[in-house]
């Protein structure tokens, strides 16, 4: 942290993601796994897994990061959670880091230009 560095972890929820991990790594942000956001809107057990794992992470001072955002649907149920990061195909699918830099530039553009939406 002193170097500026911060550190996720990835695929919340499953395999060796255990819950320990959030008391002993130095762990700023969680990403919370796309087999819970693939179905939270359809399977209340998956809804109930991302709005536990977002509370828990609010209370603890973590970032939460969705994976697996391919729906608008999935996009407002998580909004209303309190999630604010996010990545998936409702944004981009991978590009090359030259594409996502003009990906990125375009997209600022059309943020500053847009009202607001918070």
């Amino acid at each position: 942290r002193e170097l500026g560095l911060r550190f996720s972890l990835d695929d919340f929820g499953t395999g060796y993601s255990s819950l320990g991990y959030l008391k002993v790594l130095p762990v700023d942000a969680i990403k919370i796994d796309r087999t819970f956001v693939r179905d939270m809107c359809d399977d209340p057990h998956d809804a109930a897994i991302v709005d536990a794992t977002l509370a828990l992470s609010h209370r603890i001072g973590l970032v939460v990061i969705a994976e697996g955002v391919e729906q608008k649907e999935q996009l407002e149920q998580l909004r209303k959670l309190r999630c604010r990061s996010y990545q998936g195909f409702l944004y981009s699918r991978p590009v090359p880091a030259a594409e996502f830099e003009a990906l990125a530039a375009a997209q600022a553009a059309e943020l500053a230009t847009s009202p607001a939406t918070h």
